[in-house]
């Protein structure tokens, strides 16, 4: 069984010929897409999607800059505006419902954004990672420059399912990770020519 654990294609790069790209995908051998949401309007694409194209399967979350969407001038470039904490409950009553496959993407960022957002940050992840240990949910991480904090909180809760999206972190941290927690991190498609994924997928246990 092939799935891609980590895909985007409520992207507008992707509504001219959704329907060739997913044939593409189940002709490749694909299984299943799952498919992540950032904010509101790509987590209710995202179940839409799921309706109309067997395949896709979704999971939705709230990105780390969409997360601080509040915090305005701490932002590198504009975001979309929206209530965080009702968003926070619309994901859980979509993992109440059964209508969702994972939580994520979530995390933290630390590569846009500087410290003082980290708490904002926190607090939202948090949420989030509670609502997969409530309904037994896997979580997919985006975490960037704070790769160890995101692995101190989730240990910290406790989580066994965990999926960390293209993972940029130390190889060392993440072959612990995967050994002692079972946590998985999948690896991107450019693998093919950067060293640092190359050397994670050569070091990280089958």
């Amino acid at each position: 069984m092939y799935v891609d654990v980590h895909s985007h294609l409520t992207h507008k790069d992707f509504h001219p010929d959704l329907d060739a790209v997913i044939k593409r995908a189940e002709d490749a051998g694909l299984t299943a897409i799952i498919v992540n949401g950032l904010e509101p309007e790509s987590n209710r694409r995202i179940l839409a999607l799921a309706k109309q194209y067997p395949i896709i399967k979704p999971s939705l979350g709230i990105y780390p800059l969409d997360a601080i969407n509040h915090l305005g001038s701490a932002l590198p470039f504009p975001m979309k505006q929206f209530d965080v904490d009702q968003e926070i409950a619309f994901i859980e009553s979509q993992a109440a419902a059964g209508s969702i496959v994972a939580i994520g993407e979530c995390g933290l960022d630390g590569h846009w954004v500087g410290e003082e957002t980290f708490a904002d940050q926190e607090r939202v992840f948090r949420a989030l990672i509670e609502i997969a240990k409530r309904y037994d949910l896997p979580l997919i991480i985006h975490t960037r420059k704070l790769e160890e904090r995101s692995m101190a909180i989730l240990s910290e809760h406790e989580v066994k399912k965990v999926d960390f999206h293209c993972y940029g972190g130390k190889t060392k941290a993440a072959v612990d990770a995967a050994e002692k927690n079972g946590w998985y991190f999948s690896i991107p498609a450019n693998c093919n020519r950067d060293g640092a994924f190359q050397k994670l997928l050569k070091t990280l246990p089958e």
